[in-house]
């Protein structure tokens, strides 16, 4: 290439190949993040059945720790939110509930076994109303900063 200085070859043979490379490195990682998705996970049915209360980032960072701690032995099912503009959206396949007199019929549904609260910034009469439906139905309550912690009930 140096001695002939690209007489003999296209320009556009440059760019094609690098659309290729591309494409191709593109492919790979989507195909192994598809078949990661595809695959069932070994502990995927096993565990405590968590909701996560909060679909915020805080709610995306929970799961993603579950997801990645099987030993921690829990099974997230969805996300309880009162922004109703995330109500029923799907985040990282799980789905978004609404918490508008839901939260009760959704634990039902779900047999739903403990409820893990992601944020900080949950009005002090909504943490009351969750305390006392979990208090009322045997629901054991966390609350996650940095680590999953028991809640007490006051």
């Amino acid at each position: 290439m140096l001695v002939y200085r690209f007489q003999n070859f296209s320009r556009a043979v440059f760019v094609i190949d690098g659309l290729i490379l591309l494409t191709v490195i593109v492919a790979s990682r989507m195909a192994f993040r598809l078949i990661r998705e595809l695959l069932p996970s070994p502990h995927h049915n096993e565990g405590r059945r968590i909701l996560i209360y909060g679909a915020g980032d805080g709610g995306e960072m929970i799961l993603r720790e579950l997801r990645n701690n099987a030993n921690w032995n829990y099974q997230a099912i969805g996300f309880l939110d009162d922004d109703p503009l995330k109500k029923d959206k799907v985040i990282n396949g799980l789905r978004v509930y609404g918490t508008n007199g839901a939260l009760r019929k959704v634990c039902k549904e779900k047999d739903i076994q403990e409820i893990v609260i992601s944020s900080g910034k949950i009005p002090t009469d909504t943490l009351a109303d969750i305390r006392e439906m979990c208090r009322d139905t045997d629901i054991l309550l966390k609350r996650a900063y940095l680590k999953i912690e028991p809640m007490e009930f006051e």
